[in-house]
């Protein structure tokens, strides 16, 4: 289980001869890996303007790349904004609070995250294969679902120490 920025490849389409190399040093003859993208296909194409973008499929030929859009940033922040706006509101009534719950979008974000960390665990586990999760940075949303697909498939990381050793190694010393 691997997690990464995206590729610098740019509006020209460059290749990095260093990286093709890395990932094919991963995977041993006829292995085949993921690449699961953090965004939508479209955000990685535009994300090529401002010099990102993706692996080019014919260098990476042991690789299949799919692509589970997660959100982040600002519309992350406002869904979370109203998710506690609705929680500290003693006011409500049950329907009014899981109206107003639903309208957050927070557990549609939740359902998203856990849905593509349960694809990272499936690819390693079921099918037995390498996998990278990478996104625009790196971060946030990388280190998100690979976090909770460690979860899933080790069970020292669902004990107290095990948790605490997982937040510190993925979240605190990087």
């Amino acid at each position: 289980l691997l997690r990464s920025s995206q590729p610098l490849t740019g509006h020209n389409r460059r290749r990095c001869p260093e990286d093709e190399k890395l990932l094919g040093t991963i995977l041993d003859e006829g292995e085949r890996g993921f690449i699961i993208d953090t965004r939508s296909a479209q955000a990685a194409k535009q994300a090529r303007m401002s010099g990102g973008g993706t692996e080019p499929k014919s260098a990476y030929p042991q690789w299949r790349r799919l692509h589970r859009a997660l959100e982040r940033g600002r519309p992350l922040q406002e869904s979370f904004v109203r998710l506690v706006e609705a929680c500290s509101d003693p006011s409500l009534s049950m329907e009014r609070w899981l109206s107003r719950l639903d309208s957050s979008r927070w557990l549609s974000h939740v359902k998203a995250a856990l849905s593509t960390a349960c694809l990272a665990a499936q690819c390693l586990d079921r099918e037995e294969c390498k996998v990278l999760v990478h996104g625009a940075e790196g971060t946030d949303t990388t280190l998100l679902v690979t976090a909770l697909a460690q979860l899933i498939l080790e069970p020292s990381c669902r004990s107290l120490q095990g948790f605490q050793e997982l937040l510190e190694r993925e979240w605190i010393e990087v």
